[in-house]
């Protein structure tokens, strides 16, 4: 069972807006695990785990507009997650810090941030769903972490008439990890955790380039995507080749026809150069 409410107030003033807003959470979970002997469910090797807690999820934000072309924004929000069915398991909890600008300039529009993530307790997943077919299938407290980074968004339109677009979007993301405590996560998921080692499955540099081409009724698409290799085992410096999944570039496609206002023709492929890249690295073997 769970109770939430949330309330958040918006005052402007002259160019500032402020967004404050609180959320309160009430949790309350119960397992009942009847085992694998007892079919009918009896309850002769009932098994009850409890766990409950409570917490305020404060944040704020605020946006300045320098002029129509110029505005900087800024936020600070407490995260959450709740816990799993282990008793006295703790919830995730991390302070979020963002700070950014968007501008228009000679036919740019772009957006940069900047963030900061404070976890003083993360969650992991002991799932099958992380390749793990003997895992425990519960959340486990997976001590402080510490992830920073920024993005940059550009837009611009080479080519804007009346029938005819050709749009171009470029996005790119930088992220760092930093483990801030010691830890052995549950049979080897992400190895044995020091102080200072980066985090698993999290790529420091991702980046997105897409075009488009647009006349009358007639729409063509090329999105290209990067993401950077990473570790599959918590770690600094290099990364050993078998902990490894190495960068990936796919570019996809897509088009569309607008044949009436209420009927319209798309296709999609998805990996144009019929790429082959590994995904993930689990500890069921690699996924293509």
């Amino acid at each position: 069972m769970a109770e939430a409410v949330s309330a958040h107030l918006l005052y402007k003033i002259n160019n500032l807006m402020l967004t404050p807003g609180l959320r309160y959470e009430n949790v309350n979970l119960t397992r009942e695990d009847f085992g694998t002997a007892d079919v009918s469910r009896t309850g002769t090797d009932l098994n009850i785990t409890k766990n409950n807690f409570a917490q305020f999820i404060p944040g704020i934000g605020a946006n300045y507009k320098f002029n129509e072309n110029l505005s900087a924004f800024a936020g600070i929000h407490r995260g959450f997650s709740p816990a799993g069915f282990v008793e006295n398991q703790n919830p995730e909890e991390s302070t979020n810090y963002e700070l950014g600008t968007r501008f228009n300039w000679k036919g740019f529009t772009s957006e940069v941030v900047g963030l900061y993530i404070d976890y003083t307790n993360m969650l992991g997943s002991d799932l099958v769903a992380t390749g793990r077919v003997d895992g425990s299938l519960d959340l486990f407290n997976a001590g402080a972490l510490k992830v920073q980074g920024f993005e940059v968004q550009l837009d611009y339109n080479l080519i804007e008439k009346s029938n005819m677009k050709l749009p171009i979007t470029f996005a790119y993301t930088y992220t760092s990890t930093e483990f801030q405590s010691d830890f052995d996560s549950p049979v080897g998921i992400w190895g044995e955790v020091s102080t200072g080692d980066e985090m698993p499955y999290i790529p420091n540099h991702q980046f997105n380039l897409s075009t488009g081409f647009e006349y009358g009724k007639l729409e063509i698409n090329l999105n290209a995507r990067y993401r950077d290799e990473f570790r599959t085992v918590a770690g600094v410096v290099s990364i050993p080749k078998n902990q490894k999944v190495e960068s990936m570039f796919v570019i996809d496609a897509s088009a569309a026809y607008q044949l009436t206002s209420k009927l319209s023709l798309t296709a999609n492929i998805i990996n144009l150069l019929d790429k082959v890249y590994v995904s993930s690295l689990v500890h069921a073997g690699l996924r293509p």
